[in-house]
């Protein structure tokens, strides 16, 4: 038995000995592979890296194991047709290294579609600049097949992924679709560095067979930068049922670089039927350097409850835009120290209906003239209404120098009802203001106005149900004040120049010796005080 096992392990010594040469056989090298699970693709047979990896990835056991890109070194290697390796019971890792450039070999290839189990490991470099038009993707994913969450999806991740496409337009760097019956969910990508193509990024469910839908769920991508790409992150969701859906993704620390054209996108979510886009979320969102006519991001009328947060400004005030179609997303800019939170409202044609903004110095809600805003709390609230021919309804605030914070209202206000209260009224053709008092009813009890039709005149009316009719009025100036319509004296210390000094009657005057007496329009009397 000793000398039976001595024999194997010669051979293999002598196999892999030979192997290392290069001058073994394929069926040496194959039993050399099988005793290591690692196979160097670069040694395989085949006239492309496509040919080469499928080779090695043919010589993997059943368990599965890795196969190395490495050894293809700097240069372009030509993917003809897509590499896809592994399964759930036999997962595959593919090594790669970013010197080495795989470029496409049709202007339609997929050139690495993952199936689950499948790994990228490394940098995985590629570029299709080469091919003009090319509409195909780097990473993709079969969209008829699963990559479901479990303990197989461990397995089912891609390292970084770098893609050139320089003044390429179409085209895709990674692109997770599910159609119906599908799921892509729970798939890792360490990093995403696209220049040019159509999309950094684009997620796609999709219900190709009615009532079945497609789910991409759950997927991470970590530090995406997108230089001169047409839509760096684009999501979308096309299906009659709201189970076609492209939710739970995260897009950590997005970076975007634009060109400055109007079509270029930072974000984009979009969709037919009544697919969903929701719960997504991006972040710290970086632009640079951007320019007028461009940068923005959209996110469609059937995305909802998204978060993206970074620093918006810097795209809108470039002249792109940030715009909420539903109304139902979460929006922060932090720019410049400040942190924005901003939610679009709509109703329900779809049509503007104002926006909520917080941030650092306060939260403003912003509705159209004509809406009302109203704040329930179980059976009270605050109830704020607008409409035709209303300046303002609420208005307190410091907006301008001329303006150190007020209550503006046109009609009246009531503070109080129901255990009584006053009304404060914006007045009638007598009076610029009213101030009515009630009880818990609601009816009048009397009120004080301001005169409208003679300055100075404050008019204090008794309730007309009472005996007592008529009003009390305080007039400034040389005035006084009248009961019933009836003048009262009005008593100042002094005395008049001469007796036919200008005086209305019963203005009295008095000094240390004299009181003196206005009897009629410009004519005083004078009576001599002394001691009793």
């Amino acid at each position: 038995m000793k000398a039976l096992v001595s024999i194997v392990s010669l051979l293999l010594s002598a196999v892999l000995a030979q192997a290392q040469m290069g001058t073994t056989s394929p069926s040496s090298r194959n039993l050399a592979k099988a005793m290591s699970d690692a196979v160097d693709a670069s040694a395989e047979p085949g006239s492309t890296a496509d040919a080469k990896i499928m080779a090695a990835c043919a010589s993997l056991p059943p368990a599965g194991g890795t196969i190395d890109t490495c050894g293809f070194g700097a240069g372009p290697q030509t993917i003809a047709a897509s590499v896809t390796c592994g399964s759930a019971s036999g997962p595959v890792t593919i090594n790669t290294c970013a010197e080495t450039k795989f470029v496409p070999g049709s202007s339609d290839t997929l050139m690495f579609v993952l199936v689950d189990g499948m790994a990228l490991k490394g940098t995985l470099s590629a570029d299709v600049t080469g091919v003009p038009g090319w509409s195909g993707a780097v990473v993709a994913n079969n969209p008829a097949s699963q990559i479901p969450e479990g303990s197989s999806t461990t397995q089912t991740r891609v390292g970084q992924v770098n893609c050139y496409g320089v003044g390429n337009t179409t085209g895709d760097c990674i692109r997770f679709s599910a159609n119906s019956g599908a799921r892509v969910n729970y798939v890792s990508v360490a990093g995403v560095q696209v220049h040019g193509m159509a999309n950094g990024v684009l997620l796609s469910a999709n219900e190709t067979i009615s009532g079945v839908f497609g789910w991409v769920n759950g997927n991470w991508f970590h530090n995406v930068l997108c230089v001169g790409t047409v839509t760096c992150m684009n999501l979308t969701a096309n299906g009659t049922t709201s189970g076609t859906q492209v939710s739970e993704n995260h897009f950590l620390q997005p970076q975007i670089e634009l060109l400055g054209s109007s079509e270029f996108m930072a974000l984009k979510t979009n969709g037919t039927g009544t697919g969903v886009i929701r719960f997504n979320e991006f972040p710290g969102l970086t632009p640079f350097d951007p320019a007028s006519g461009g940068n923005s991001i959209t996110l469609g009328s059937n995305s909802f409850r998204n978060q993206v947060s970074g620093f918006l400004c810097l795209l809108a005030c470039g002249g792109g835009t940030v715009t909420d179609v539903s109304g139902e997303n979460v929006i922060t800019d932090w720019y410049n120290g400040q942190f924005n939170t901003s939610i679009s409202l709509l109703n329900g044609a779809g049509a503007s209906a104002g926006s909520i903004t917080a941030g650092a110095f306060g939260t403003q809600i912003v509705l159209p003239g004509t809406d009302d805003l109203r704040v329930y709390s179980g059976n009270g609230g605050l109830d704020v209404r607008g409409g035709t021919a209303q300046d303002h309804n609420l208005y307190l605030g410091n907006l301008d120098s001329s303006n150190t914070g007020r209550i503006v209202f046109n009609g009246p206000v009531d503070v109080g009802i129901g255990i009584g209260g006053v009304r404060l009224n914006p007045g009638d053709a007598s009076h610029v203001g009213l101030l009515t008092f009630l009880d818990a009813t609601g009816a009048s009890h009397g009120s004080i106005g301001a005169s409208a039709v003679s300055q100075g005149y404050l008019d204090i009316y008794p309730p007309a149900t009472t005996r007592h009719f008529g009003n009390f009025s305080v007039m400034s100036g040389w005035g006084g004040y009248q009961i019933d319509g009836n003048p009262g004296a009005i008593v100042t210390q002094g005395k008049p120049a001469s007796s036919s000094t200008a005086c209305t009657p019963p203005q009295v005057m008095y000094d240390a010796n004299y009181v003196y007496t206005c009897v009629s329009a410009n004519q005083w009397r004078r009576t001599a005080s002394a001691a009793f």
